[in-house]
């Protein structure tokens, strides 16, 4: 790293810093600190929820696992798109038209001030600030760490065995310091500017990591040769043909080459099925309702109850599904497979870890410094929401309810550095990042069920959701941790989903219910048209067509652009015709 990509890094940290505090107010209330006194017009909110789950994190794993089993692999977190058009259609209106402040606050909405509905909402606030909140978190600047150790010269700045002094379980010196550097930005404005200031560096932030990404999908295609290039090598690679680091291992090894077998992961392929069959069937039967997020989820949930109207939230959340999955991961996508196609053999930290190496290898000086910029801003703006996201469930659901609105923003703003500290240790003690990904998805199968039940069934009650969170959690210790063989992820999904749901369902024949507090929730909600699954279902098909078309676009293939385009204007189209119906049903 030149000095050159040091100066951009610094300017993007100071105008990062300086865009967080601009966003300020100095007679900012609870209202205004945690929701940005739901104000926010739909595209600063979806684009906020873009940038915030576009941390270090997922170029590295998806890169990663595109490098290692080609393009199918990233089925397991593919199939949140079916959720998430859900949510774009049939919740997002809802969710706005709630008033809340949380996603836990919706419990006293929906099932009224009973002691099981204050047990549940308490509950759920600690569920999904402590564990949940800081373990997704602590993931988050495990890869931030490895990123920054690896380009970052602190080594040439401190004596070696200093730096080696500040190892700390599975990161070494250099990426400790940055880790703490990336941390310290984001308490700086966090704790003081509220979502405002996290939502406006969201958009700085993404727009420089999708450059920064850009660049390198296009240096990676560089380093092969041309588009055709690269489609000539994933020939050869399916073919069979050995690609060149094993060409050379080949020629060193004894006469029986076999040996090499145990060192070739599966082929990269653009496959969207490929072996990874049972992933797909994961995917589109489970993953859209057993995950905890499957009625959107505490962050994306916090933006859309922070947008202006149930309109601008539907805009929002859509915004966020098309730019998520058709926009984002294909430039990670794209590197990963030049990388997979190059190195046969994965690194000794493996196929994540080359993310960062190629970005180190191929980005020209000064392009580096932009593109590691854009990292570093993604890892502050994943950081600064998961801490401002937990601060909202202590400020809003675990305080007394006497305490008042300035006891809750210093409760709030307090609480971030705690937790900092919290999901630091976390970081340094992890290795996988895509282990610790399906780790979380199992352990959240089971409260899909009953959060997306309460939004349509009368008879829905707080035991029940009581009885599927209990059950569900005990039921993934078990497929997670139990002295058995552990069961494939798709085996792990499907039995804590279906633990969730029958207990849900059980529980609900034998419970009574607060049926004012329920008619009154569903006649508050009720803001979305009957035929909200017909939008959702040619979404979908939509946003299929696309993929298609993005996986054969990627090798050049002219059919692939046009499938692109007319999956993608389809969508838009889609889109806007519905988020015209909710704008009627408003007025």
């Amino acid at each position: 790293m030149t000095t050159l990509d040091l100066v951009l890094l610094c300017l993007v940290l100071l105008c990062t810093l300086g865009v967080g505090l601009a966003g300020t107010r100095k007679n900012s209330d609870k209202d205004d600190f945690l929701l940005a006194g739901r104000s926010l017009p739909w595209w600063a909110a979806g684009t906020s929820m873009v940038a915030t789950t576009f941390a270090v994190d997922t170029p590295l794993v998806v890169a990663g696992l595109t490098a290692e089993d080609g393009l199918a692999a990233n089925w397991f977190w593919w199939g949140l798109l079916v959720s998430h058009l859900l949510v774009t259609f049939a919740l997002a209106a809802r969710w706005r038209s709630t008033g809340c402040t949380t996603d836990a606050e919706v419990v006293a909405r929906r099932y009224g001030d009973g002691p099981n509905a204050r047990l549940l909402r308490k509950l759920r606030a600690i569920y999904f600030m402590l564990p949940i909140n800081l373990f997704v978190l602590g993931w988050v600047l495990h890869a931030g760490a490895k990123v920054l150790g690896s380009l970052i010269p602190f080594h040439t700045w401190i004596h070696p065995s200093t730096l080696n002094s500040l190892a700390v379980g599975s990161l070494d010196g250099s990426a400790v310091l940055g880790l703490f550097c990336a941390l310290i930005i984001a308490l700086a404005y966090g704790t003081v500017a509220g979502l405002r200031g996290v939502v406006w560096t969201d958009l700085l932030q993404f727009s420089l990591a999708m450059i920064g990404a850009l660049a390198l999908a296009w240096m990676a295609y560089q380093a092969v040769g041309s588009i055709e290039a690269v489609a000539s090598l994933l020939t050869q690679t399916q073919a069979g043909m050995l690609t060149s680091d094993l060409q050379i291992l080949s020629a060193l090894a004894p006469m029986d080459p076999t040996w090499l077998d145990h060192l070739t992961p599966h082929k990269p392929s653009l496959d969207l099925i490929g072996t990874h069959g049972d992933l797909v069937l994961t995917a589109l039967l489970l993953s859209w309702w057993a995950n905890k997020n499957a009625d959107g989820g505490g962050v994306l949930v916090q933006r859309m109850l922070a947008c202006r109207s149930p309109k601008d939230a539907t805009l929002a959340m859509g915004w966020f599904t098309a730019a998520h999955y058709m926009i984002r991961p294909w430039a990670w996508v794209a590197t990963g497979l030049v990388v997979g196609l190059l190195f046969s053999i994965p690194p000794a930290t493996g196929f994540e870890q080359s993310y960062p190496d190629a970005m180190l290898s191929w980005l020209p000086n000064g392009v580096l410094g932009l593109a590691l910029g854009g990292l570093v801003a993604a890892l502050i703006s994943t950081a600064d929401t998961h801490l401002h996201w937990g601060a909202s469930y202590l400020a809003n659901d675990l305080l007394p309810a006497h305490a008042s609105d300035q006891q809750r923003l210093r409760a709030s703003r307090w609480s971030q550095p705690m937790m900092a500290l919290i999901a630091a240790v976390i970081a340094v003690h992890l290795n996988s990042i895509a282990a610790a990904w399906k780790i979380v998805l199992v352990l959240g199968a089971g409260l899909g069920a009953p959060t997306l039940l309460r939004w349509f069934m009368m008879r829905i009650d707080a035991r029940s959701e009581l009885a599927a969170f209990g059950a569900s959690t005990v039921a993934a210790g078990l497929v997670l941790w139990g002295p058995w063989d552990r069961p494939s992820f798709a085996w792990q999904m499907a039995i804590v989903g279906v633990t969730g749901l029958i207990s849900c369902l059980f529980c609900t024949l034998w419970t009574t219910q607060d049926k004012q507090a329920a008619e009154h929730f569903m006649q508050q909600t009720n803001n979305t048209p009957k035929s909200w699954w017909i939008f959702a279902l040619a979404a979908l098909g939509s946003m299929l067509l696309a993929a298609a078309g993005a996986s054969q676009a990627l090798v050049g293939q002219g059919l692939g652009f046009a499938l692109l385009a007319i999956g993608l204007i389809s969508y838009v189209l889609i889109l806007r015709a519905y988020a015209q119906r909710i704008g009627q049903t408003q007025s």
